[in-house]
């Protein structure tokens, strides 16, 4: 089983290196354990498990993509798009999809021209519960 899961690890790395390829860069393996780092400790300082190994992946892949990206800031924004997506995932119930939550991120991040800041994540919960999902701030137990 855990031969099975590095090899899904391995793969998972390799399709986001050819995504990067691309633009001519690729994560290097330092670089890859220091955004499994950075999301351990993102998860660690909002209080939250990640139970889906392949998570990490999921969240940087739309940015592979991004017109914004280059070699200099690959990992600010690579890193950014990790503590965004996690800020916001620990502020709203399991309705709202990974997948779909990861698309918005995306898409508001290029809304906003590849600026990841504090205002951002104001406006994704802005938009989340416009959408009728609920915030657990809100949430009355």
């Amino acid at each position: 089983m855990e031969l099975q899961k590095q090899d899904e690890l391995k793969n998972s790395i390799s399709v986001i290196n050819e995504y990067l390829m691309i633009r001519g860069f690729e994560l290097s393996d330092e670089e890859v354990e220091e955004l499994f780092q950075y999301q351990k400790y993102v998860l660690e300082r909002e209080e939250g498990i990640e139970f889906d190994d392949q998570m990490l992946f999921k969240i940087i892949q739309p940015y592979t993509n991004s017109p914004y990206l280059s070699y200099e800031n690959k990992m600010g924004i690579l890193k950014s798009a990790i503590y965004l997506y996690y800020k916001i995932r620990m502020r709203f119930d399991w309705h709202l999809d990974d997948l779909d939550l990861i698309d918005i991120c995306y898409k508001c991040y290029i809304e906003s021209f590849g600026i990841l800041e504090k205002d951002l994540i104001q406006t994704i919960i802005a938009k989340l519960k416009k959408e009728g999902y609920s915030n657990r701030d809100n949430i009355v137990e």
